[in-house]
C-alpha cells in the first residue's frame, strides 16, 4: 500500500497579505500610466549632436544656422541685469548692431572690445516715450517743488535729440505746469554725456519767503511773523534752460537719464529755478 501524500498547507506568510496585494496592484497602475506619458526618449533616443547650448545672454537667432533643428537647452537661465555686462557685444537684439558685429573680436583686441561695448550709433531714427520725476527748487520759494514729466524723444541722428513733453510740479503751497520742449547733443555712446536747451511755457504760482522783510506781507495785522509769505508769481510763467546730463542705455531700447537744468524765468532772476530729475525713456525704430 502506497504512503499516503502528505497534505498541502497554505502559507500564512505575508506574501498573501492583502497588503502584498494592494502593493502589486498599486505598481501594477503606475506602470500602466507611465506607459501612456509621451517621453521623447521612449519613441527616439536624442543624440548627444542633437543639442545646442545656448549661452547666456543669447537668442535663437544667434546660433549657427546648422542649429536651427536641433534642441537649444540654456546654460544659465534668463536675469534682468543690463544686458552687455557680462560680454563686449553688449545690443545684439537689435539688428544694425548685431550685423556690424557678429563675428565680435579677438579677446586681446582691447580696442575692439571697448568699440564694440561703447557703440550706440545704431539709435539713429529711433523714437518712443519717457518719463521723469525730480524736484525743482525756486530761488525764492519756501520749500522744494515735486516734478513730473512725460512726453515723446527723438533721435534725429546718433547724436542728436529732441522731445516735447508736459510737466507737473507742486508742493504744499506752490505749483507749476505747462508744455516744455528742447533738444541734447550726446555722444553716440553707450554711457553718454549730453548738454542741452530747452523752452517752458505754462502757470505757475509760486509763494516768496519774505519773514526777514519786516512787513506784513499777509495784511493780517502782524509784522515780522516768520511765516509772513508773499505770493512770488502768480499766472503766466515762461523759461528757457540750459541743461547737462548723462544718459545709460540700459538694453537697446531702455535708456536711464540723469539731468540737471537751471530755469531762467520771465518773473526775473529771485524766480529762476533749478531742476534735477531722472528719467527712463523705452524707444524703438
Amino acid at each position: 500500500m502506497a504512503p499516503a501524500k502528505p497534505k498541502l498547507q497554505r502559507s500564512t506568510s505575508m506574501g498573501s497579505s492583502p497588503v502584498l496585494s494592494a502593493v502589486v496592484c498599486l505598481g501594477v497602475l503606475c506602470v500602466l500610466n507611465v506607459s501612456q506619458l509621451n517621453f521623447s526618449s521612449a519613441e527616439e533616443p536624442i543624440a548627444t549632436d542633437a543639442i545646442a547650448y545656448r549661452p547666456l545672454g543669447e537668442g535663437l537667432d544667434e546660433l549657427p544656422p546648422e542649429t536651427d533643428d536641433r534642441l537649444v537647452i540654456d546654460l544659465v537661465p534668463d536675469i534682468n541685469l543690463p544686458t552687455g555686462l557680462t560680454k563686449s557685444r553688449w545690443a545684439m537684439d537689435d539688428p544694425e548692431y548685431a550685423v556690424k558685429y557678429a563675428n565680435g573680436v579677438p579677446k586681446t583686441n582691447v580696442f575692439g572690445k571697448i568699440k564694440q561695448a561703447s557703440d550706440a550709433r545704431f539709435i539713429d531714427n529711433a523714437a518712443g516715450g519717457y518719463f521723469s520725476a525730480g524736484i525743482t527748487d525756486f530761488s525764492n520759494a519756501e520749500s522744494a517743488l515735486a516734478s513730473l514729466e512725460c512726453g515723446y524723444t527723438g533721435y534725429w541722428k546718433s547724436y542728436l535729440t529732441n522731445r516735447v513733453g508736459l510737466v507737473l510740479a507742486f508742493s504744499d503751497t506752490d505749483y507749476f505746469l505747462g508744455a516744455e520742449t528742447g533738444f541734447r547733443l550726446q555722444t553716440p555712446t553707450r554711457l553718454a554725456p549730453f548738454a542741452g536747451l530747452g523752452l517752458f511755457a505754462g502757470v505757475a504760482n509760486v509763494g516768496a519767503d519774505d519773514a526777514d522783510e519786516w512787513v506784513d506781507q499777509n495784511n493780517d495785522g502782524a509784522i515780522d511773523f516768520r511765516d509772513e509769505q508773499e505770493s512770488g508769481f502768480d499766472g503766466a510763467m515762461a523759461a528757457v534752460y540750459p541743461e547737462a546730463g548723462i544718459h545709460f542705455w540700459w538694453t537697446p531700447r531702455i535708456r536711464l537719464s540723469g539731468f540737471g537744468r537751471y530755469m531762467i524765468t520771465t518773473e526775473g532772476r529771485d524766480a529762476d529755478a533749478w531742476y534735477y530729475g531722472f528719467s527712463m525713456a523705452v524707444l524703438s525704430h
